[in-house]
């Protein structure tokens, strides 16, 4: 088996479902060097691609913790302090 790392990969085409891998791949899995007979004549990708967009924070909330919103600061002045 051999892994696809980020780098190896690209361009990935969602209208034509392809992927077009780098030359070093290509380079890496028929193993330049050696007899062409002893080169894979097939190849098998397994991946996974998701692409998810959004336009609000609210969505990632699940994901982060915590997310702060709606908040307000207000100044406390030192006459405020003394009337307390």
């Amino acid at each position: 088996m051999h892994p696809i790392v980020d780098s190896e990969v690209e361009t990935i085409d969602l209208n034509n479902k392809t992927v077009r891998l780098t030359e070093e791949f290509a380079s890496r899995f028929l193993k330049q060097g050696e007899a062409e007979s002893e080169r894979p004549l097939y190849a098998r990708a397994l991946y996974q691609y998701l692409v998810q967009k959004t336009q609000s924070l609210a969505d990632l909330e699940p994901f982060f913790s915590p997310i702060v919103k709606d908040i307000a600061f207000k100044a406390i002045t030192k006459d405020v302090l003394e009337e307390l």
